[in-house]
């Protein structure tokens, strides 16, 4: 089976939440928990076009990996863009946000179709991300949007497990029998490297607690600087380098 459960802190933000045995310490080092190292820059004018695509009134969504409502995956659902729609959360464990705990890649029958299905930061978690694919295709009904996140330079993040990275082809390819609406860059380059660089030299010691310290720092003197992605998200270099990349297609054809 597919396992993945996307955490609200990734593993690493799990674990120093977690540090210390007295709970209000804890909730200190939640408090003071830098920003994560990559920002979405997708452009306003096509994030308007996404929602308007995906959180049409009465729209019924299938958000598989029980979606990012905080941190980068975020801003898509912003100033309330579902509170009109139908919004079921599947996932291969049970949480708090939780509708359905099933397989995604081996969707139960009675269950959809969807207007909508929605995977940020899923299929990279997937051993087989195609059987994902298709089970999201499945799900849809004809003229169904589906709208996908999935990183390109980003450090291994095991969620529990961490498989795969596409570039923007070939996520294009995962999609080829549908009509793409929007796709790009939803992470740039900047934000790549922040990763890299804050993910380097805190995984050089042998001292798991050293090593978070020295993430620690890193990220809240280097995340500022991924803000330039939002000065460079539509230029050559976001998209030859880019942290992550997004995509809206439409099913147009009976998927089978």
């Amino acid at each position: 089976m597919a396992k993945f459960s996307k955490s609200k802190g990734g593993g690493y933000g799990n674990i120093l939440q977690n540090l210390f045995k007295n709970k209000y310490l804890n909730r200190f080092v939640e408090y003071i928990y830098p920003p994560a190292p990559i920002v979405n820059c997708i452009p306003k004018k096509k994030i308007n076009k996404i929602r308007e695509s995906i959180f049409k009134s009465e729209n019924k969504i299938l958000d598989i990996g029980s979606g990012i409502r905080r941190g980068v995956g975020a801003r898509i659902w912003r100033g309330g863009a579902s509170e009109n729609c139908q919004v079921v959360t599947l996932d291969i464990v049970e949480g708090e946000s939780v509708d359905i705990v099933a397989d995604a890649t081996d969707i139960p029958s009675g269950i959809g179709p969807f207007d909508v299905v929605i995977m940020q930061a899923v299929p990279e978690h997937v051993a087989n991300y195609q059987a994902l694919f298709s089970e999201a295709k499945r799900m849809l009904v004809e003229g169904g949007y589906l709208y996908v996140e999935m990183p390109f330079l980003q450090g291994f993040h095991a969620d529990p497990d961490d498989y795969w990275r596409m570039t923007l082809p070939g996520l294009k390819h995962q999609v080829k029998d549908m009509r793409i609406i929007e796709s790009g860059v939803s992470s740039g380059p900047i934000s790549a490297l922040v990763w890299i660089i804050t993910d380097l030299f805190s995984s050089l010691t042998g001292y798991k607690k050293l090593n978070m310290c020295i993430r620690f720092l890193l990220r809240w003197i280097f995340s500022p600087f991924r803000y330039i992605d939002l000065l460079i998200s539509e230029t050559n270099a976001s998209s030859r380098l880019a942290a992550e990349y997004y995509i809206l297609a439409q099913k147009i054809t009976p998927y089978k």
